[in-house]
Formats: structure tokens, sequence, C-alpha cells
């Protein structure tokens, strides 16, 4: 296991949440584990941050996406994302 700063931690769930809300908790799970299969990956960044925040690679957090300004409320669907990446 690797240390995860909170910055990065909270992007994590973040893109969980914006990405695979509305999914199973495997689904929120995979959508975690893309993130962190890209950071070990030597072709993508070697952050969270870098590779959640990557252009054009989750569309929740394009500019043009709607889903970009919109945060959680601190509810169950919150939790079960939180739940997913931990």
């Amino acid at each position: 296991m690797w240390k995860v700063d909170l910055l990065d931690r909270f992007l994590l769930c973040l893109c969980v949440w914006r990405e695979a809300r509305g999914e199973s908790a495997l689904g929120k799970q995979l959508v975690a584990q893309v993130v962190l299969n890209r950071v070990r990956d030597p072709r993508w960044p070697h952050t969270i941050r870098d590779v959640v925040l990557q252009s054009k690679q989750f569309s929740a957090f394009n500019a043009d996406d709607p889903n970009a300004v919109i945060f959680p409320k601190h509810d169950h669907v919150w939790q079960h994302c939180v739940d997913a990446v931990d």
C-alpha cells in the first residue's frame, strides 16, 4: 500500500462520485482502479491529481461538462464513493 495525501484522496473520491455515483459498488471501485492503474503506468502522470485532472480523460473534469462544477453533499452516495476508494 502507498501513501495518498488528502488532496489526492479527495480528488479520487470526487472522480468516483462524478463518474460513477449512480453505479454499483463494483462500478465505483472500477473507476478508482482505472485511476490507480494509470498512476502506476509510466505512460501516465505519476500522481492521482495529475491523472484525474489530465485534460479530456475524465469527462466530469472537462470545463464544458456540467458535472465539472458540481460537488457532492455529505450523504450516503458520497459515503459509498469514499468507501469504494478506501
